[in-house]
C-alpha cells in the first residue's frame, strides 16, 4: 500500500510535480506520455481497517506558476476519492533527482473538515481537482491531449472494434519501482453512436481489477479512414474517458472495463472554483 513520505502537501491541492516536458500533440511516443501523466493514489478505506487504491492522471497545466511549483488539473473516478476515508489521500508521484526518477508518496488534502476540495460530477463517475506540483517532477506535458467529445467520436467514426489504451494499477500493482502504471490495449466493445441515445458510458475489452478505476482511456490514430477517405498524414490523439468499473454478468466478471466518456471530465472541470481561490 501507499506509505507517505515526510511531505505534506498543503493548500487547496497537492504539491506534486511533472518533469520532462512532453508535447502530446507532436510526434512523440504517446503511450509513454500518457503513462507519465498517470499516478497511483490511495489511503485508508471507508471500510474500517482496510486500505484502498486507485489510479488518476493529469490533463492540463501548468498555471499559477512560481519558481518552485505550478498548478495542474488531476482526474480520477469519483469512487476512488469516495472510498478514501478522512480528509487526506496518498499520491504516489514521481520526482526527478539528478538523473533518476524517484517514486515519492505524499499526503494530499482532498477534503477540509469533511468538505470536498475536489469537484464531483453529479451524474458520472468522475472527479477533478487542482494539484500544485513542484517543478522537479516527471509528469507534465507542454500541450496536453484534448478531451474527446461526442462530436469527436462521430467525426472520427469511432466504432466497436476500434483500439484504445488504458493505463492504471491493477490490484494496486506498479510496473516498476519508479511507480509507473501498467498499460493495456483493447477494443471498443459497445456502440458509441445509437440514434436517439445519449452516450453515458461504453465498454472497453480489457481486463479490469481493483486499482484500475480512475485511470485514463485514450487513443492515438494515424492516417485513419474517415468516411471512406484516408486522413493521410494526420494524427488524432485524444483522451477518450476514465476507467470506472469492472463489468459483471451476474456474479462473474466479464473481463471488460466500463468507461465514462471524457465529456464528463470537461463538465466536472467547469464545477471547480476559480484557480485564484
Amino acid at each position: 500500500m501507499l506509505k507517505p513520505a515526510s511531505v505534506v502537501l498543503a493548500a487547496l491541492c497537492a504539491v506534486l510535480s511533472i518533469g520532462g516536458s512532453i508535447d502530446a500533440q507532436a510526434d512523440v511516443e504517446f503511450n509513454t506520455a500518457m503513462m507519465d501523466a498517470t499516478i497511483q493514489i490511495g489511503g485508508p478505506s471507508t471500510a474500517a481497517g482496510k486500505e484502498t487504491c486507485g489510479s488518476g492522471f493529469f490533463i492540463d497545466g501548468p498555471s499559477r506558476q512560481t519558481p518552485e511549483s505550478s498548478q495542474y488539473l488531476f482526474v480520477t473516478a469519483a469512487q476512488v476519492f469516495e472510498r478514501i476515508g478522512g480528509d487526506d489521500a496518498r499520491f504516489a508521484i514521481r520526482l526527478k533527482h539528478d538523473d533518476q526518477i524517484v517514486r515519492t508518496v505524499v499526503t494530499v488534502p482532498i477534503r477540509k473538515s469533511g468538505i470536498r476540495l475536489y469537484a464531483k460530477h453529479p451524474n458520472a463517475d468522475v472527479s477533478v481537482m487542482r494539484v500544485t506540483l513542484p517543478n522537479n517532477n516527471a509528469h507534465a506535458m507542454v500541450n496536453w491531449p484534448a478531451l474527446a467529445t461526442d462530436e469527436v467520436f462521430a467525426k472520427l467514426g469511432i466504432h466497436p472494434g476500434d483500439e484504445m489504451f488504458a493505463a492504471g494499477y491493477p490490484l494496486c500493482r506498479m510496473a516498476n519501482l519508479q511507480g509507473y502504471p501498467m498499460l493495456r490495449r483493447g477494443t471498443v466493445a459497445t456502440p458509441l453512436h445509437v440514434p436517439g441515445a445519449v452516450l453515458a458510458s461504453f465498454f472497453l475489452d480489457v481486463p479490469t481489477f481493483e486499482g484500475n478505476s480512475g485511470g485514463p482511456v485514450y487513443f492515438d490514430y494515424s492516417d485513419r479512414m474517415i468516411g471512406g477517405v484516408s486522413s493521410k498524414g494526420e494524427v488524432h490523439r485524444y483522451i477518450a474517458g476514465v476507467v470506472s468499473q469492472r463489468v459483471y454478468g451476474s456474479d462473474e466478471p466479464l473481463q471488460m472495463a466500463g468507461v465514462v466518456p471524457a465529456k464528463f471530465i470537461a463538465e466536472a472541470v467547469k464545477m471547480l472554483p476559480p484557480s485564484s481561490q
